[in-house]
């Protein structure tokens, strides 16, 4: 399975930069999943080393996608991904130019399932049938920023490196042309599927929630909490005042 092989490839205890020839050769020979192992894999129990992960799995996969849905070990597979190699920026810092910067100081791990979060809301709140749609639209948020794990500089930048990383696990799905335009085309000026305005409409909101969230955190963790006894003193009464 590709996780085992990807974890005994990879055999070191930090995050590391990793070429995007030898992660999408090995992902190739082992993300060739049969039908049934498709369905075992989906009948497994699954745990993460983060929570967060955990969470988003039992919340946005376990309670609402079929059980017979394909996109669930794609998703899975992403998931498990982002686990291992999540602590990477969302952006690249010699990519980051006008909107991206609120990306630059975001893990991947938090600006990928705030993204899918939030296409997982608007589709849910748009569209008549959901579930028809829901799976692809997961894969496609879940794994649209994949690039930056990889140091490989081709033309495309992150997007065409993220396609390339999705397309092995993604043979199997008969929307993969769909997820394929939506992650190449969604930066562009004139973005014309439905699945790539999605995805940039929730990357965009994403982006700019998490951006905000961090910003909050290390200004509270810069500044000092107040002394609540000087507080306490400053609000009674001095004595000279005592009896007015």
């Amino acid at each position: 399975m590709f996780l085992a092989s990807f974890k005994r490839w990879l055999h070191r205890p930090k995050v590391q930069q990793v070429p995007l020839e030898r992660l999408a050769s090995l992902w190739v020979k082992e993300s060739d999943l049969s039908t049934h192992g498709q369905r075992e894999f989906q009948r497994a129990s699954m745990t993460w080393a983060h929570e967060d992960i955990n969470s988003f799995h039992s919340q946005y996969v376990d309670s609402f996608l079929p059980a017979t849905d394909p996109a669930r070990p794609v998703i899975a597979e992403l998931l498990s991904l982002l686990d291992e190699q999540g602590d990477y920026p969302s952006t690249m810092p010699e990519s980051v130019s006008g909107e991206e910067h609120v990306s630059a100081k975001i893990s991947l791990r938090a600006y990928s399932l705030e993204t899918a979060r939030i296409a997982f809301d608007m589709i849910r709140k748009g569209h008549r049938n959901p579930e028809m749609l829901m799976g692809k639209i997961l894969v496609i948020t879940l794994g649209h920023q994949l690039g930056v794990i990889s140091d490989a500089d081709i033309l495309g930048g992150v997007s065409a490196k993220s396609v390339l990383l999705l397309d092995p696990l993604i043979q199997g799905l008969p929307y993969k042309e769909s997820i394929v335009n939506a992650v190449r085309t969604f930066r562009e000026n004139h973005v014309k599927s439905d699945e790539a305005r999605i995805l940039r409409a929730a990357s965009s909101a994403a982006g700019k929630k998490e951006y905000e969230r961090t910003e909050v955190l290390s200004k509270a963790q810069r500044e000092p909490f107040p002394d609540i006894e000087q507080i306490k003193r400053a609000i009674q009464p001095r004595p000279d005042r005592e009896g007015i």
